[in-house]
Order: C-alpha cells, then structure tokens, then sequence
C-alpha cells in the first residue's frame, strides 16, 4: 500500500517530474485514484486489503504529525514499513526503525555545495543502517563526473537507480551507466528507450532478474543465491519469480513501482 502524504512542507530541492515523489494527492498512478483515509485507519484497511508492505511516500512524511505513531503500529502488527526520503529527517527515520529506504539524492541536480554535503552525508548514514535502501539520482544530463561521488559511496547492500531526463543520443547516458557500474554492481539505468534495468550477479556475471520497464519478468536465485555460483545476493524475500498478476490488474500495468522493500534490485 503506497501511503501518499500531504505536500505541507517544501524539499531542499525539487525533483524532476520523473521523481515520483508527490506535492499533492490530486495524480492518479495506475487505473486507480489515490483514496484519501484518516492515518487512524490505515492499518484495518491494510489488512482487509492483505497487504504486507506500507509504502510512505511524499516530502519528508516523517516530519508530519502522527507518521511515526503510524510507523510503530505497523511494525507491531506485523507489517513491513518502508519511506521515501530526500534526508531531511534522516536521524527519525531510523530511529523509527523502518525496514526500508528510497533515499531520492539530490546531489545530481544541483551546483549548491550545502545540498551536496548533505545529500552525501545523509547516504552514508544511511549505508550504515540495516535496512534495505534504494538510492535514486537524478540528472538532466549525463555528466560522468557528477555520479562518481555518488557511486564511489555505494554499497553491495543498497541498489542504485539512475535517472537521467535526456540521454544526449543514449551514448553519454551508457557511459554514465557503465562507470557506475564498474564501481557498484547494483546499478540500473532509467533513461528511455536506453534503460539498463536487469541484475547480474557481481561474481560471475550470470543474468539473476529480468525486467521490462518496472514489471519483473523472471528471477532466477538458489536459496537467496547466485543459481549458477552461489555467491550470497542481498535480496531479502519472500522472493516472487515476477511480477504478481493481481499488482498488474489493478494497477492497470502503469502503476507498478520499481521499488520493493523486501527485495533489494529484484521486484518490481
């Protein structure tokens, strides 16, 4: 269940439209209108819905009033939490001990020197928690040098997604890729018609998940392992071999999200 804030606060820095971070409740992803419920009754709903994964997204959720109560309740009932965060309220989200990160880096998108050592410092925090963590960077254009602070920082624990606004042809947005990923396995390219979005296991190179646009298409693993050399994955299950039927109804197709906070880089 994707729990979409309000937009009363204001990020360091705005994302591009692909961002997908809300500043109101008036878009609707999928085939399905956002439906608007007291935080009070979000967790009977879930469970009437059988969902296993609260998904909180918006700017900085975790500055709103009643967020976190929400967050422990879900964890106390058994649910998986997961925020979306630019690192504004970095220290509370992980003292409110959620399973999962999407940490949108804004350090791509702006010359400000603040916001970069911010957006670096608050990644680092970051890779030293457990948790899972996706890293979204966002660039207009494909500039090499941009990434490789970025990149140099990641860990084998933390997927990393990078979106670049115009491709310049596909040859500059590929060298970007290819330099990310020559440091960071986990490295996923969104950048249509060039997108890069498969897993490869880092040891022997064996073709682990395969994707179109956001949807999984098949994942081949041996007991959270390489199928072919048994090197360890961080993925964290239940594992699906693709995308699940009902998300695709329901969603209409257009709604899947990349991001999963049980599986690092594996489902959509």
């Amino acid at each position: 269940m994707r729990v979409l804030t309000p937009a009363s606060l204001e990020p360091p820095l705005r994302c591009p439209e692909s961002c997908g971070v809300l500043y109101e409740l008036t878009t609707s992803y999928g085939s399905e209108f956002p439906v608007s419920v007291p935080c009070r009754d979000l967790l009977s709903l879930a469970s009437k819905w059988r969902v296993d994964v609260l998904s909180i997204e918006g700017i900085e959720p975790l500055g709103l009033e009643g967020v976190e109560e929400l967050i422990s309740k879900a964890r106390e009932a058994g649910f998986l939490v997961a925020v979306r965060s630019q690192g504004l309220y970095l220290d509370s989200s992980l003292k409110s001990g959620v399973d999962a990160v999407v940490f949108d880096y804004v350090g791509t998108l702006t010359e400000n020197p603040f916001y970069k050592v911010k957006a670096l410092s608050s990644l680092d925090s970051l890779l030293m928690a457990s948790l899972s963590l996706e890293v979204v960077a966002y660039m207009r254009e494909p500039v090499v040098e941009a990434i490789v602070p970025l990149v140099e920082r990641m860990k084998e624990n933390a997927a990393l997604h990078i979106f670049i606004e115009d491709p310049k042809g596909g040859g500059p947005a590929r060298e970007v890729y290819e330099t990310a990923l020559k440091k960071h396995s986990y490295t996923y390219l969104h950048s249509p018609p060039y997108d890069r979005l498969d897993t490869y296991c880092p040891k022997c190179g064996a073709l682990i998940a395969v994707r179109e646009d956001s949807k999984l298409v098949a994942l081949k693993t041996r007991e959270g392992r390489c199928w072919r050399c048994g090197h360890p994955l961080p993925f964290r299950g239940p594992l699906y071999e693709r995308t699940k039927p009902t998300i695709l109804r329901r969603t209409g197709g257009g709604g899947v999200r990349w991001h999963d906070p049980r599986v690092v880089a594996t489902t959509s």
